[in-house]
């Protein structure tokens, strides 16, 4: 019985393993990114009630132009756009991309569509890669006492 909970914990850890690095390799390449000027064309913070409190979230949305082309773009990391607990920590970072805010806009150079704002914002990278270790870690310790025989069944 354990060990049918325990191979579910470890596909969870393996697929957050799996998006914290996706995050982190896109963190990593983009910092070389060529970067544009653009600005901001939207700015919301919006609030969701969740059994822990609010989480208030920030999106927004900005053009920028590489080669004579127009993009739109709306990710402020690689790990997308930050959530915070608090209104008073989204508010400083709401302000610094207020709408018609000039930006520094990173870019692929692969693909000009695919941009950010920053960097070195890597989201919930550091989320991830806990959830990976913790929910993995359960999963092989339901494994191991699954088979070793520890718990009647």
């Amino acid at each position: 019985m354990l060990t049918g909970f325990g191979l579910i914990c470890l596909l969870i850890a393996a697929v957050a393993a799996w998006l914290a690095h996706v995050t982190r390799a896109e963190a990593r390449a983009s910092r070389q990114w060529p970067t544009t000027q653009g600005v901001i064309t939207r700015c919301d913070l919006t609030v969701r009630e969740l059994d822990s409190g609010n989480e208030h979230k920030l999106e927004v949305a900005y053009t920028y132009t590489v080669g004579g082309a127009t993009y739109d773009g709306d990710r402020i990391g690689p790990g997308g756009s930050p959530a915070f607990s608090t209104a008073q920590l989204a508010r400083p970072v709401a302000d610094k991309y207020a709408t018609g805010t000039a930006v520094k806009v990173w870019y692929d150079p692969q693909d000009p569509a695919i941009s950010l704002l920053d960097p070195n914002e890597e989201g919930p990278y550091a989320a991830r890669a806990g959830i990976a270790i913790v929910v993995g870690a359960l999963g092989l310790l339901a494994v191991l006492l699954d088979l070793s025989g520890c718990v009647p069944g």
